[in-house]
């Protein structure tokens, strides 16, 4: 962000998604930025409130890879070396829980969240 002349702080930890610890530092950080390769919205969660927070994360990010490769089949990509050559000039591929830009067979896109007041919400969208 600091190449790209973004001139705001990027705080957080890896425990951002879940909700004890980000409530826990609402009173020592009022407003926290945070970037994550994933986003899950409420109304997302909602859909699957049955279960635990690390078996959603692994629905959204499953879902998301079956509709991508399911779409680059259909398109004709049926072959291990055209999947994998048509994976390696992805970009801005909308999944549930990102965008997916593929660079060295890295997402470099980024989703930009804050969290102010007790709520997160999403920011925007970061391309590296």
């Amino acid at each position: 962000m600091f190449k790209q002349r973004i001139g705001l702080p990027v705080l957080g930890t890896s425990d951002w998604n879940n909700d004890e610890s980000l409530l826990g530092s609402k009173d020592v950080l009022p407003t926290v930025y945070i970037e994550a390769d994933f986003y899950i919205t409420d109304e997302q969660k909602s859909d699957v409130k049955n279960m635990n927070e690390q078996d959603i994360r692994n629905y959204f990010f499953g879902l998301g890879a079956m509709r991508l490769v399911l779409s680059e089949v259909s398109k004709g990509n049926t072959s291990r070396n055209d999947l994998n050559e048509s994976l390696e000039s992805l970009k801005n591929y909308e999944a549930p829980f990102n965008i997916i830009t593929l660079i060295n067979r890295t997402n470099h896109s980024l989703r930009i969240m804050k969290f102010q007041k007790g709520a997160l919400e999403k920011v925007g969208d970061f391309v590296y």
